[in-house]
């Protein structure tokens, strides 16, 4: 038996094509990163070459702020973050820091109307050590956390991939809080148009027609 007749399919791929049809994703790479240029990378990206990789399309309406937290650094202007061309795991070319356990933040903002997501990054750890009590998660606006790894122990060299798949309408902020013991790299967002009301009911509808057959089937005959 499939999962949904086929007298449904058409909600959902009408749905699914409204929602995604028209994203765009943009990967750093960090391969341009530099102190003269971190208050505008990855800013409103619409073209792709070193530093920028083309993963779905480009991203005109984001824009980014890489902020060290520690005290009295808390803003864009003053950020030290810095490239590692190694020592990051298996990464290369990393964003990283001159010292340890810096609490670090990239904050990711779409235009009105657009839904920003972030949808993959590498982390690699530092090669001279163990780190334990890492922690790495997402918010968005309000405050809401969207994802989060919890505390963990990375291991000397470790490399590991995440795909948190975060999405808002305003602000999204990868929080990183130990940044120097750890790097990242290939960090891949996407936009895509808020979706029309429409859109939302055309799938509400699907999974409301979806639910009330599988109730009716598994009900049986009285």
């Amino acid at each position: 038996m499939p999962l949904f007749s086929t007298a449904y399919r058409p909600l959902f791929a009408a749905a699914a094509l409204a929602l995604a049809g028209s994203a765009h994703a943009t990967l750093l790479n960090f391969d341009t990163w530099s102190n003269a240029n971190r208050l505008s990378y990855g800013d409103r990206v619409s073209v792709f070459g070193p530093g920028y990789g083309n993963s779905g399309g480009a991203t005109p309406n984001v824009m980014l702020e890489f902020v060290d937290m520690r005290a009295g650094f808390g803003t864009p202007e003053s950020s030290f973050f810095s490239l590692w061309g190694s020592g990051y795991g298996s990464l290369q070319n990393a964003l990283g820091h001159g010292n340890y356990n810096v609490p670090a933040q990239i904050r990711l903002q779409a235009d009105p109307g657009f839904l920003i997501t972030l949808q993959s990054f590498q982390v690699g750890a530092w090669s001279s050590s163990s780190y334990p009590d890492s922690r790495i998660w997402i918010t968005d606006d309000q405050g809401q956390v969207l994802f989060d790894t919890g505390t963990q122990t990375f291991g000397n060299n470790q490399t590991l991939l995440y795909q948190p798949m975060a999405s808002s309408q305003g602000t999204l902020t990868l929080h990183i809080n130990d940044l120097g013991d750890l790097g990242l790299d290939n960090v891949v967002f996407m936009q895509s148009p808020v979706p029309e009301p429409g859109t939302w009911l055309l799938l509400g509808g699907g999974l409301l027609a979806l639910g009330g057959r599988r109730l009716k089937r598994h009900a049986g005959p009285r």
